[in-house]
């Protein structure tokens, strides 16, 4: 029998630009409750310090599926609600590639999706290779997308990389000022 539920999986945190700074599990965890959501991403899983908290603050339920630790819950909002444990947590973060690339200068955002929170260590770590995974939860990193998956793949190979917002001009896979005209072309 399939399983059918609702998902958001490209979310921000406090350490990403532009996004608020009451942000936090919980607080998605309750809204996405009200919402009918069952399934979040973390999101910024290579912001070392927000990855920190993640681990201090998440439990494995099943492979690759993680919820709030009750008292992370209690702290934030007395009264913590055990329904909220529903939520499931997968571990995702995004990273903006900008390189050059066929005479052109190439903007792609990316969705990572890693196994466990040991993989996604490892992946931050590797990024910092490449530049300040530190700065913004949504690192900007001078690599082309294929090495961005090749270096995925090595860390975790039950890893996914999914285009983020494609469509839109600017900083997608397919977007007409930065982009590519296939998955094919970008990713080699």
């Amino acid at each position: 029998m399939k399983q059918r539920f609702i998902a958001d999986i490209h979310i921000h945190t406090k350490y990403s630009r532009a996004t608020s700074k009451k942000a936090n599990p919980y607080t998605y965890a309750l809204w996405a409750k009200l919402k009918g959501i069952k399934l979040l991403g973390t999101g910024d899983i290579t912001h070392p310090e927000y990855l920190k908290f993640l681990k201090e603050n998440l439990k494995e339920e099943e492979t690759g599926l993680y919820s709030l630790k009750k008292e992370f819950s209690q702290e934030i909002v007395p009264g913590y609600s055990p329904e909220v444990n529903g939520i499931r947590f997968i571990l995702t973060g995004e990273i903006s590639t900008v390189y050059s690339e066929g005479g052109k200068v190439r903007k792609i955002h990316h969705v990572v999706v890693l196994s466990s929170l040991e993989k996604a260590e490892k992946f931050s770590l590797e990024l910092q290779k490449y530049g300040n995974v530190s700065s913004d939860g949504r690192p900007i990193l001078g690599i082309t997308s294929r090495t961005l998956l090749d270096i995925l793949l090595s860390v975790d190979e039950d890893a996914y990389l999914i285009p983020a917002h494609i469509w839109t001009p600017w900083f997608s896979l397919l977007g007409s000022n930065s982009g590519y005209d296939s998955l094919e072309e970008a990713y080699k």
